[in-house]
């Protein structure tokens, strides 16, 4: 298996601002007396950056924990995280654009694709995608045409056609890349261009026949305007608009020649099994834990939460191509 796979997000524009609520706000905070590492200064929360100058593309970026100082390790000394000190100065020094518009500070953000897993009041799991912030710089020149981008290698195990009413078809990508510890994660992107549409078709990508590749796209995330003609008895017809909030990740590019499916110099499909079981067994403690805490928390969680999905236990040398995406 690949030691590393490319998974990377930049994003640039002004900042709009430091979290949409308390709970997520981007800010300075202390690990409490249960945590690995107690009484650690860090810095966790969303950056919300606004990547055109009428601020109808904003992109959310999550920083999980960006501790003040790196602890000593490998013979290293303990040191300073610049990352930190450039987000403490920015939430204390900053512009956003919410307060300032266009006057608003400008940043450069790098990232990789990352999944927020929860389970739902109602038990189930939520495994939407996000973008995890690993650095900050301020950006003294132009926004890039390119504003917010992604650049990942994964495994694309299903392709779905999508049906637009009054609009136009596109396809949806399924499949698998890797954070920097390389666990597994699933996620989904669009293909809008007609000539990737039928490239990606052409692939034939399924369980049995996954597509190893390298893939490069925007990340848009806009306000779309609808408008319904209602036609009346008399008179001219009553226009309803109506807004939605779209999030989508569309796919720009793929590379030339994909990399070999069920390879050593890529993945095996033993090790794709393995590392799909190892997710399974991380959700499955994750929602021992949150049902420990419910179940502590007294009766009023209690009758939220269903019997859990059987698990899908993968045998030494169970050989079938069902990947649980």
């Amino acid at each position: 298996m690949k030691s590393k796979w490319k998974n990377a997000v930049e994003v640039q524009g002004y900042i709009f601002n430091f979290g949409n609520d308390e709970r997520r706000q981007l800010k300075e905070r202390i690990s409490g007396p249960n945590s690995t590492h107690p009484g650690t200064e860090y810095i966790q929360g969303e950056l919300n950056v606004a990547t055109d100058d009428e601020a109808s593309n904003v992109v959310t970026i999550w920083f999980q924990y960006v501790p003040k100082v790196w602890p000593a390790k490998n013979g290293k000394p303990e040191r300073e995280n610049p990352t930190y000190a450039e987000l403490a100065r920015l939430i204390d020094t900053a512009k956003t654009f919410e307060s300032d518009g266009a006057a608003a500070t400008k940043v450069r953000v790098s990232g990789n694709l990352d999944v927020n897993d929860f389970y739902t009041r109602e038990g189930e799991l939520a495994s939407p995608k996000r973008i995890r912030g690993s650095f900050v710089h301020v950006l003294n020149g132009p926004i890039s045409p390119n504003p917010a981008t992604f650049d990942i290698e994964c495994i694309l195990s299903n392709a779905i056609t999508k049906e637009v009413d009054g609009g136009e078809d596109y396809l949806t990508l399924k499949g698998y890349t890797f954070d920097f510890r390389n666990a597994i994660l699933p996620f989904d992107v669009n293909v809008r261009i007609p000539a990737a549409i039928t490239y990606f078709e052409n692939q034939d990508i399924s369980n049995a026949n996954p597509l190893v590749t390298n893939i490069k796209g925007n990340i848009v995330s806009a306000i779309v305007k609808q408008e319904e003609e209602v036609e009346s008895a008399f008179g001219d017809p009553i226009v309803n608009v109506t807004t939605r909030s779209v999030r989508t990740w569309d796919v720009t590019w793929a590379a030339k020649e994909p990399m070999e499916w069920d390879d050593e110099s890529s993945i095996t499909k033993a090790e794709l099994k393995k590392v799909l079981q190892e997710r399974e067994d991380m959700l499955a403690a994750e929602k021992k834990r949150q049902d420990e805490w419910k179940a502590s928390q007294g009766s009023s969680f209690s009758a939220a939460t269903p019997k859990p999905k059987a698990q899908h236990v993968v045998e030494e040398d169970e050989d079938n191509d069902d990947f649980p995406f």
